[in-house]
């Protein structure tokens, strides 16, 4: 019997894992996109999620076959609290008012590529290098004083003059955050 609560044990860090994963890789995406100061959804989330987790850290406990209360403790509010950033984000998101849409104009401020390494196959789970290439961005700072580091193509970063104007999309998200699109078609390098 304690055999198959070991193996469902294990199977519940794994859940948890690939849930604490999931959730803050997506709350990063679309913060990305997010006029917000990186810190401000990140404190809420915590805060409810030390809330909610304290108040489930017994279930936690039970299934992660644990009597460590405080080992249950930090594993509920971790997970509770990436997940409340991933929904915050992504809600703000994913349910933004299109109908507020405003134009935006940003400056570029300089450009700048990274050397990378790019990786073959060479048999069966292995990989090995293979040369190098680039990856470029360009780096843009809107009116209120925020800058993003945008990726952009060869074409595109060759193009792109530094104190020209970049037009953007933005809309109101859902919880009240600016969003921007940077692959508006708006989005043209101009002299």
């Amino acid at each position: 019997m304690s055999n198959g609560k070991s193996r469902a044990s294990t199977w519940f860090i794994i859940a948890l894992v690939f849930i604490i994963l999931a959730a803050a890789g997506a709350g990063y995406a679309f913060a990305w996109r997010t006029f917000v100061v990186w810190w401000e959804p990140l404190v809420i989330a915590v805060c409810l999620g030390s809330a909610i987790g304290s108040l489930l850290s017994r279930k936690f406990g039970r299934l992660l076959g644990t009597s460590s209360r405080p080992t249950a403790i930090a594993a509920s509010m971790l997970t509770m609290s990436a997940v409340i950033y991933g929904v915050m984000m992504t809600l703000n998101y994913t349910l933004a008012d299109k109908t507020t849409e405003v134009p935006i104009e940003a400056t570029v401020i300089s450009r700048h590529s990274e050397e990378r390494t790019k990786y073959r196959r060479s048999g069966r789970n292995r990989m090995r290098a293979d040369g190098h290439y680039k990856a470029y961005y360009i780096t843009i700072r809107f009116a209120d004083g925020t800058t993003r580091d945008i990726p952009a193509s060869a074409g595109n970063y060759t193009r792109t003059v530094i104190g020209s104007k970049r037009h953007f999309t933005a809309y109101d998200g859902f919880l009240g955050y600016k969003i921007f699109s940077p692959d508006s078609p708006r989005d043209q390098a101009q002299p």
